[in-house]
Order: C-alpha cells, then sequence, then structure tokens
C-alpha cells in the first residue's frame, strides 16, 4: 500500500501550477482527518488486527472502525484514547 505522501507526490507532479496551488489550498483543509485515519489503519495493521478485532478490544463497532479509516469520520478524542491504550501508546494532542 502506498503511504499518503507518495500519492500526494505523484499527483502534485502531473499538475500544472494552478492546480498544484488549488490541490495545496483543499489538501490542508481534509490533511488532519486523512492523517488520523491513516494512523487508526497503521496501528490495527501493526498490532495485526482486523476491523471486528480492533472494535472488539475497543469496545465498539467494526463499521465504527471502519468509517474512521475510510475518512467518513473523525474520532473523538476518547475514541483515539481507546485505541492508545489498545496498541500500548499515548496520546499526546499538539
Amino acid at each position: 500500500m502506498k503511504s499518503l505522501d507518495v500519492i500526494r507526490a505523484e499527483r502534485l507532479s502531473k499538475m500544472d501550477e494552478t492546480a498544484r496551488a488549488e490541490y495545496e489550498a483543499g489538501y490542508v483543509d481534509i490533511d488532519e482527518g486523512i492523517r488520523i485515519s491513516q494512523i487508526f489503519y497503521d496501528e490495527r495493521k501493526n498490532l495485526g488486527l482486523t476491523q471486528a478485532e480492533l472494535a472488539r478490544r475497543m469496545r465498539t463497532s467494526q463499521s465504527a472502525i471502519a468509517r474512521i479509516e475510510n475518512g467518513a469520520v473523525t474520532p473523538s478524542t476518547g475514541m483515539l484514547e481507546r485505541l492508545a491504550r489498545v496498541a500500548h501508546k499515548r496520546v499526546a494532542l499538539v
């Protein structure tokens, strides 16, 4: 699977200056949500869990994990903390 940074670089390399500026402006707006989705996906994969297994450990539904991973919803801080506990990590909001 390609990282978001690789996909972004590939897209930008194919754009003229005007299109690149418009893309960058839109990317800033959605960048945070995409990165959170990527964190959930990466942590789940690093743990070797399916969405259903992660959901069970986090005491939520598989569909909730899927919605977070596909960027349909942004997880609450509580959900981030639950992921951190499962992954034996800490959440730092900066």
